[in-house]
């Protein structure tokens, strides 16, 4: 047999977020015997490292704090492959694409792919560093040997910004679908240790605090359900969206809606909370291809969502789609949702898995990760 194809995994961090939850969900499924993976994360090792380490595979960190200039960071992934002789280099985020591309140039002939995951960012929102890093990535883009986009939307945004690579491929994400759907049970379950009424209609958004999730709106146009549905709740899952955050929890006070909304922080049971659903959300102002949209469809849970990325690629008829910053439209789409024939609700849901089912199952995303692997060095 022969020897398997090495693959370095270089991502920014390992903290919980979409693009470390797609590399974990790679990581975990590729074949083994194909395909021998190794994960580098530029910063500390965040909960993610310690669930793809738990699969066998080695995963390290070049203690990296990317507010501040380390060259010997480079110097330590430069060592690092050297000694795994990686035959692919692939890069997750902006940082590491930078970062991967420089020290694999050095120091190895490993084909070098980037991985963007996301669209329509508005870099006000985010420190300088940020939007030199894109800028330099877009002006060094025909370097590395491919660049994959998670969404058509995101390959096309990155084209306008000026990136002009070799080769670049959409590869969506994809879903374990046997650990996201619907069990009626444990959604019982989560409402009993919420306190929340079995009748009570639950709206859901899963999502770290971050300027471009704009919890703002959806708080407004929660506060706006509340007043026609009194008994309505919105759980918030994600990093810092917690009692603690000031910010957040000030917002819901000057609302008036404290009784409404429940800040649950990070949370590891997310298909428990999505069964414990009837809508679930998402007021982000840019994504790529948002994993949050597809595990609720997965999980039989109708979607509100901006349209951002390739969401209504992705949710098809399956949801409802609303413009960015309208908390009145957004309140809209909830209230139609939420108010709508239960047994309507209930097919809905049904159709919505069945779409994430035919286009994106995690079976099919490996696979055309490892046919993308295959073809660089071939």
């Amino acid at each position: 047999m022969p020897e398997p194809m090495r693959i370095l995994h270089l991502i920014t961090t390992t903290d919980t977020g979409g693009a470390e939850a797609m590399l974990a969900k790679l990581c975990q499924a590729m074949d083994r015997d194909r395909f021998s993976s190794r994960v580098v994360s530029m910063v500390h090792a965040g909960p993610v490292a310690r669930e793809i380490a738990a699969t066998g595979i080695q995963v390290e960190s070049l203690g990296l704090d990317l507010g501040k200039p380390m060259p010997g960071s480079v110097w330590r992934l430069i060592k690092i492959i050297r000694e795994f002789k990686p035959q692919v280099v692939q890069t997750w985020l902006y940082h590491a694409d930078l970062m991967g591309l420089i020290a694999a140039r050095m120091c190895s002939h490993a084909r070098v792919a980037w991985n963007i995951r996301n669209s329509n960012i508005d870099f006000s929102q985010y420190r300088k560093l940020t939007g030199w890093t894109v800028k330099a990535c877009a002006r060094f883009s025909s370097f590395p040997d491919a660049v994959i986009a998670n969404s058509h939307v995101g390959r096309d945004f990155h084209m306008e910004l000026g990136y002009a690579p070799k080769r670049f491929e959409v590869i969506p994400n994809g879903f374990d679908l046997d650990r996201f759907s619907r069990d009626e049970l444990q959604g019982r379950r989560i409402r009993e240790e919420l306190g929340i009424d079995p009748a009570a209609p639950v709206v859901t958004m899963i999502a770290r605090q971050d300027p471009m999730k704009d919890h703002d709106t959806l708080m407004r146009a929660i506060a706006l359900v509340c007043r026609v549905i009194p008994d309505a709740r919105l759980i918030l899952c994600g990093d810092r969206v917690d009692p603690d955050n000031a910010t957040l929890y000030g917002l819901v006070r000057d609302l008036g809606i404290e009784a409404n909304v429940l800040l649950l922080g990070r949370r590891r049971d997310m298909p428990e909370i999505l069964s414990a659903t009837d809508v679930s959300v998402l007021s982000s102002l840019g994504e790529g291809f948002p994993n949050v949209v597809g595990e609720a469809m997965a999980c039989q849970a109708p979607v509100v969502a901006n349209n951002v990325g390739d969401v209504a690629r992705i949710m098809g008829d399956t949801g409802v789609l609303v413009p960015g910053k309208d908390a009145v439209a957004m309140a809209g789409a909830l209230m139609e949702l939420l108010t709508m024939d239960k047994e309507k609700k209930r097919l809905l849901g049904i159709e919505a898995r069945q779409r994430i089912v035919d286009m994106y199952s995690m079976e099919s995303v490996v696979s055309q990760y490892e046919d993308f692997y295959g073809s660089l060095i071939a």
